[in-house]
């Protein structure tokens, strides 16, 4: 009887351990691929910025010119370096 009762419980736990592996083998999917998404968009936030520099450097405005370009020089930059950080922590997490 008790064999019995303790077999129950042993499946029961067992099942219980399969349906939080799976769920925990999806979030981990879910955010590799969010965090994937959210690089990609970033890379297209650079490609978009590079165009505004080409545009703003090849533009007559001459007093201005430099500080718009220093600006996106800078937004390039810290979007680069927040890329990093963010590939760092996804390694990490791993």
């Amino acid at each position: 009887m008790l064999k019995k009762i303790l077999k129950e419980r042993v499946d029961n736990m067992q099942e219980k351990l399969l349906k939080i592996n799976s769920k925990l083998e999806h979030v981990t999917t879910r955010r590799v691929l969010d965090i994937d998404g959210f690089l990609s968009e970033m890379r297209m936030v650079q490609q978009k910025l590079k165009h505004v520099e080409e545009k703003v450097s090849k533009s007559e405005i001459k007093v201005e010119r430099e500080d718009i370009l220093n600006d996106v020089k800078k937004l390039k930059n810290d979007i680069k370096m927040f890329q990093n950080e963010i590939k760092r922590e996804h390694r990490e997490e791993e």
